[in-house]
């Protein structure tokens, strides 16, 4: 081990038994025992179910880690015009990737491109969810007032003044600093519009189903008002309990991520479950 590893700095994590690792415990300054005592039997059982949890969540991270990233001038850059979209967040991780901290997609044809400019670009916030609940996150932080006007959806008739407002104006220019200088994301094509709708709807219940998806101490969401963006670690409250990826919808991803051509192309069909 010496010839590989530094005993006196590398710290090593041990899932072996006592009669495999009592002897070399008093020559490692630093380790883990994440299995302590559990008999052999149950040891078995607890890492076949960590590996199963892990396959769904991590396999997402690590394909999507392999795709082309984008930022928000380079919107016309994509190569098709429906898909999926996922953003990272600068300073979110899971495991050793950038953490997906929202999935979204369009409903009417060929407007990928367009619904992306909505949040990075239109500085409407009720014409993109993903703003108003980063407004939300922020005047919440500042135990700013105004957060109860930004609630309000300013496309009913007796709210439209509000967006006018000075004070609203500044806030739109604040989110988009932020989602601009954040935020980055990937995309995946996908023509059939009951096909995108139902994997963004799976991949987003895949990754708040695993049990270690979590922001970090210092994620803006963590300030939001809004209970289940606060604790799921999405900026979204809407399709975290639906169900999560079939198998054969996560081997559609991989082919979708890997060839880089619209479903439709492929020929292939996810269940819709």
């Amino acid at each position: 081990m010496k010839k590989r590893f530094d005993l006196e700095q590398d710290e090593f994590i041990i899932l072996a038994g006592k009669d495999y690792s009592q002897y070399l415990l008093p020559r490692l300054k630093h380790y883990q025992l994440p299995l302590g005592n559990l008999q052999f039997g149950a040891r078995i059982a607890y890492l076949k179910k960590q590996v199963a949890i892990q396959n769904d969540c991590w396999t997402i991270h690590q394909l999507f880690a392999e795709a082309r990233r984008y930022r928000y001038d380079q919107i016309s850059e994509i190569p098709f015009n429906d898909g999926i979209y996922l953003f990272f967040e600068e300073g979110e991780t899971y495991s050793s990737f950038d953490r997906i901290v929202r999935v979204g997609t369009h409903d009417s044809a060929g407007r990928l491109k367009l619904r992306l400019k909505d949040h990075f670009f239109t500085e409407r916030k009720d014409g993109s969810i993903f703003r108003k609940n980063i407004g939300k996150a922020m005047l919440n932080q500042q135990k700013d007032p105004y957060l109860k006007i930004w609630t309000l959806d300013s496309r009913i008739e007796e709210n439209k003044a509000f967006a006018k407002q000075p004070k609203q104006i500044d806030v739109e220019k604040q989110v988009t600093r932020y989602l601009r200088d954040k935020m980055s994301f990937t995309c995946i094509p996908i023509e059939n519009k009951e096909q995108r709708l139902r994997l963004e709807k799976g991949i987003i219940a895949t990754l708040h189903a695993q049990p270690d998806f979590s922001a970090s101490e210092n994620w803006l969401g963590r300030w939001s008002p809004v209970l289940k963006v606060k604790e799921s670690g999405l900026w979204l409250s809407i399709g975290l309990d639906h169900q999560v990826l079939s198998k054969d919808e996560r081997q559609l991803l991989v082919k979708l991520q890997k060839s880089g051509k619209p479903v439709d192309q492929l020929g292939a069909k996810a269940e819709d479950h």
